[in-house]
């Protein structure tokens, strides 16, 4: 999962520019006969108006017209892991979308037909170093139940890639605080403990094949917030400081925290 370096233009720092869909939740969890859309040979990847999303304050979207949409879809196939996009009719915009792989897409697991699942697709930059700036989705569905999460990444106190450290989970994501000895760049994920084959989360929401999340610290023996907020579809790692300077901001901790 050691995807290559990527540079962030400036532009990226800039207001999103909101665009106006319509945008659908597309995939092999909902495969209906009468979609428009759909996969040759098959009935999923389609859209129609039971996996529209909306902007309208109705459908778990925080306020109408704020750059949020939300959909609830109703599963209709098995109980698995299963795949999805958000995306246009057209597919000439579709999310979580790794540049280089495409093909590859966002993950969720059921327990079979019928149930729920509750989408969102978010245009805002929100600012406060979370990745990626804009264009986040995010699922209620995005783990197994009682699975264990942990950061892993490039820096030696995440394990070099080779094993990751455990997260602690809150109603609303996973953090942890890591110390990080020697200042530079690094590149993360969070992942099932001891697999890629479940689910990962980094630039690109749960996609196992996205990009990795990017990290840089400044001072030596500083601690790192490591976060992955699941409401928002998105990640990030917030240096804070040598090791003292943290023991003493708990004032600026609870302001990192949505």
């Amino acid at each position: 999962m050691r995807a290559r370096p990527f540079l962030v233009l400036v532009f990226l720092l800039l207001p999103a520019v909101a665009l106006a869909g319509p945008y659908y939740v597309r995939g092999s969890f909902y495969c209906h006969d009468g979609e428009t859309g759909t996969e040759p040979n098959g009935t999923c990847w389609g859209w129609d108006a039971g996996n529209e999303m909306f902007d309208d304050g109705l459908h778990g979207d925080g306020a109408a017209s704020d750059g949020v949409y939300g959909a609830y879809v109703t599963c209709d196939q098995p109980a698995g892991r299963l795949e999805w996009k958000v995306a246009t009719q057209d597919w000439s915009q579709a999310f979580p979308t790794n540049p280089s792989n495409s093909l590859a897409n966002a993950v969720l697991f059921t327990a079979g037909p019928g149930e729920v699942i509750h989408f969102t697709y978010d245009q805002r930059f929100l600012g406060d170093g979370w990745q990626p700036y804009f264009d986040a989705v995010q699922c209620d569905h995005a783990l197994p139940p009682g699975v264990q999460l942990e950061v892993i990444g490039s820096a030696p106190e995440i394990g070099n890639w080779q094993s990751g450290v455990p997260l602690f989970q809150t109603a609303q994501g996973w953090h942890r605080f890591i110390t990080i000895a020697t200042p530079g760049s690094y590149e993360f994920k969070f992942r099932v403990v001891g697999t890629w084959d479940v689910a990962a989360f980094g630039w690109d929401y749960n996609n196992t094949s996205g990009r990795n999340a990017l990290l840089t610290t400044t001072y030596p023996n500083t601690d790192v917030l490591f976060q992955m907020d699941n409401q928002l579809g998105r990640v990030r790692a917030i240096e804070l400081g040598p090791v003292p300077v943290r023991r003493n901001s708990w004032g600026r901790l609870k302001s990192l925290y949505r």
